[in-house]
C-alpha cells in the first residue's frame, strides 16, 4: 500500500539504540532560547498536534554500487517508505521556548551516541535545520502509522523533516 507497515519500514540507525524510558524522558530545549526548559512526552502531547504523510528515503541508497565499497550497510535501492506521522510541529516548541535573536539553524540532536574516525570520542547524531524549515515543516513525531512510535523507528519522539534525506530526521530526539 501506499503507507508501508511500521513493521516493514526500512531501519537504519547511526550508532546503537538508546534505552529510553518513555516516562522519564526529556527533551532539552536550549541555546539561543528566552526560556530554556526540558519537556516530557506528556507535555507534547498537551500541545497542539498535527498528522502528515512523509517520505524517508536513506541516503545511503545505491551505496552498493561505490567505487571502492563504503563502509556501513550496503543499500541498492530499498530504504524508502511513506508513513503517517503524528506529533508537534517543532515550530510550536520554538515558539514557547521563545528565540533570543535570529538563529540561521536548529540543531536536533539524538539520544544514540558513537564513536566517528573524526571525533576524539563518543559523539551523538546530530543534524542542524534551517530555522525558516524548522519553524515551518519540522514535526516532532511520537506516533508512526497510528501507533505509538516504535523504539526501532525513534520512540520516544523523534523529528521527521519532510523533504529531505531521512538522516536528518533524528531519532531518539533528546
Amino acid at each position: 500500500s501506499f503507507l508501508i507497515p511500521n513493521e516493514q519500514f526500512y531501519v537504519r540507525s547511526h550508532f546503537p539504540v538508546p534505552s529510553l524510558e518513555a516516562s522519564s524522558w526529556r527533551m532539552e530545549v536550549a541555546g539561543a532560547v528566552e526560556r530554556p526548559s526540558r519537556i516530557g512526552l506528556d507535555d507534547l502531547k498537551k500541545m497542539p498536534s498535527r498528522t502528515i504523510t512523509a517520505m524517508l528515503e536513506c541516503s545511503g541508497n545505491g551505496r552498493v554500487h561505490l567505487v571502492p565499497k563504503a563502509k556501513g550497510v550496503l543499500w541498492d535501492l530499498g530504504p524508502v517508505g511513506n508513513a503517517e506521522w503524528t506529533g508537534v510541529p517543532l515550530g510550536v516548541v520554538l515558539d514557547r521556548a521563545g528565540l533570543k535573536h535570529d538563529p540561521l539553524e536548529v540543531v536536533l540532536e539524538g539520544a544514540d551516541r558513537g564513536k566517528v574516525e573524526e571525533a576524539p570520542g563518543e559523539i551523538p547524531f546530530a543534524r542542524s535545520v534551517p530555522l525558516e524549515k524548522a519553524r515551518r515543516d519540522v514535526l516532532l513525531a511520537y506516533k508512526m502509522n497510528g501507533e505509538d512510535l516504535p523504539l526501532a523507528h525513534g520512540a520516544p519522539l523523534r523529528a521527521i523533516v519532510p523533504g529531505w534525506y531521512g538522516m536528518a530526521s533524528i531519532k531518539w530526539l533528546s
